[in-house]
């Protein structure tokens, strides 16, 4: 279950690809070849969560009723995407998935796949599952939302959470790792950076959770709902590699659209490939659109395409590890 073995080279090189690719596609979109599949599949195993976090979207503003992805659908997404050359499953979305009922079946069965699996998670992992069978599963990065800088301020913005007790798990966690001389899964601490924080209280939070993790990461957390920058928007990169899948099955045609109002969907994996998704019609005219620079409405209000980014936007990176190979390829891939 190493990183190295688990497609590391693999990964960087499709970076790069990726890279080179979009930058031809804004020149000469009708010259390259169809990109043929994703190579980042986001999945939300569910929308519940067992917090109710002051600044979290899905406090503010999800919809949605609360439900959880059938097993059948991930083993038909997972069963696709074991195809791949190039193949990344994040489990996140807008809830806690450890909370899925089936959690413990659904990580056995993605173990195994040579598939390289990141899960976020806001801790409740630790609480339900032995850090021993934790460790057993074929996870390459586990990342906990740790927001606040400190033990209160934690308290105030995460509800339902306890601080003392989160710092416990990830602390116990990490030692026990590296008692069974473990470097995977790597154990990320990430933060939502908020208006009044200093650099200094960002710092020692750095600092303090450096001790028991391997990187500490960073967003900066803007409001959502300012209007977008009137100094012209950034073409997309999400809508050549990354799917997004909600529990229903669902794929988005945007990861962020739930953000903005947007909700449309481009097809369900209950009767339909993810190939026949990412390359329908609909993906088609939206990349065009956006080599056009004829942006969706939806696509002005995001923080990835406005430069003005607004909403959440990667802020830093704080790394612990002593693998310097690892850290520094991590980085150029963006795999965190």
């Amino acid at each position: 279950m190493k990183l190295v073995k688990k497609q590391l080279f693999p990964h960087l090189k499709a970076a790069l690809l990726r890279k080179a690719y979009v930058s031809a596609y804004w020149k000469i979109p009708g010259l390259l070849p169809d990109i043929k599949n994703p190579e980042i599949i986001e999945v939300e195993l569910t929308n519940d969560c067992n917090m109710g976090c002051l600044h979290c979207h899905r406090t503010l503003f999800m919809k949605r009723a609360v439900g959880f992805m059938e097993f059948e659908t991930f083993k038909k997404i997972v069963d696709e995407i074991a195809q791949y050359p190039v193949k990344f499953l994040r489990i996140c979305g807008q809830g806690e998935p450890s909370l899925h009922p089936q959690f413990r079946e659904i990580m056995a069965y993605a173990s195994g796949k040579d598939i390289k699996i990141e899960i976020t998670t806001n801790g409740e992992i630790f609480e339900l599952f032995p850090f021993e069978e934790i460790l057993r599963w074929d996870i390459d990065i586990i990342g906990v939302s740790v927001d606040g800088i400190d033990g209160p301020s934690y308290n105030k913005i995460r509800k339902g959470g306890d601080y003392d007790r989160l710092k416990q798990n990830i602390t116990g966690f990490y030692e026990f790792r590296n008692r069974a001389n473990k470097k995977y899964p790597m154990l990320c601490v990430r933060n939502v950076i908020l208006p009044s924080y200093t650099p200094q209280q960002i710092e020692n939070f750095n600092l303090q959770w450096g001790k028991s993790t391997d990187q500490v990461t960073h967003n900066t957390f803007h409001d959502i709902i300012q209007k977008s920058s009137t100094q012209g928007y950034n073409r997309c990169t999400d809508i050549f590699f990354y799917a997004h899948f909600n529990f229903d099955g669902s794929i988005r045609q945007c990861a962020y659209g739930f953000l903005y109002g947007s909700h449309e969907k481009i097809g369900n994996i209950k009767n339909d490939s993810i190939r026949n998704m990412w390359n329908s019609q609909t993906m088609r005219n939206l990349r065009w659109r956006h080599y056009k620079k004829d942006f969706p409405e939806v696509c002005k209000k995001c923080h990835e395409t406005s430069k003005k980014h607004v909403g959440h936007q990667n802020s830093r990176i704080y790394n612990t590890s002593k693998n310097g190979v690892v850290k520094l390829l991590n980085r150029v891939i963006n795999i965190t």
